[in-house]
């Protein structure tokens, strides 16, 4: 060794693909499992499963009913049940009902519904009000509201409709077209 200089150890040979880094060769890495497939995720060996529309993570695909449960509130419900019965022709004006009859700023946007609701499992109860379009039936318009909320809470939310009660407080008439003056 001369002075001044360090003789430096010779440099290792750099790990290539078929280096083992002081392991015994075998597969790559088997994190203390038996050589298989890359991720099994929990699934018992065999075939992997043919790719889906969404990932179960490990879980066998099976109903709805046994991954989880869905809880859907009753003001989703009233919100859906309200739309529904807007949407059918002979319901209209504002249903001012309670506290907002005598005072109308204590409430929120004027409807042409208003809806209770008690949510189950797999059914519904609700109870709406709506105001009749003079001259329109009130029998013949309150059962299409009814079938339509019926409808819309089975597409929208998967629940059975059990009863939906409706009251007619009032019949509205429509309002007029303004007409121009002739003069």
């Amino acid at each position: 060794m001369s002075q001044g200089t360090a003789e430096l150890p010779e440099p290792a040979p750099a790990p290539g693909p078929a280096s083992t880094l002081g392991r015994p060769p075998g597969p790559t890495s088997t994190l203390g499992r038996p050589p298989g497939p890359a991720s099994t995720l929990g699934r018992p060996p065999g075939p992997a499963p043919a790719p889906g529309p969404a990932s179960t993570l490990g879980r066998p695909p099976g109903p709805a009913s046994t991954r989880g449960e869905t809880v859907i509130a009753p003001a989703v419900v009233e919100k859906i049940a309200t739309r529904a019965a807007s949407e059918v022709d002979g319901v209209g004006g504002v249903v001012e009902t309670g506290l907002g009859r005598l005072l109308p700023w204590t409430v929120g946007h004027p409807s042409a519904a208003r809806a209770s609701a008690e949510v189950g499992a797999e059914t519904v109860s609700v109870n709406l009000t709506v105001n009749v379009v003079y001259p329109e039936p009130v029998a013949a318009v309150t059962n299409r509201v009814r079938a339509q909320v019926t409808r819309r809470l089975a597409e929208l939310c998967g629940l059975r409709a059990a009863e939906v009660n409706i009251a007619v407080p009032a019949l509205v008439t429509p309002p007029r077209v303004a007409r121009r003056r002739v003069e």
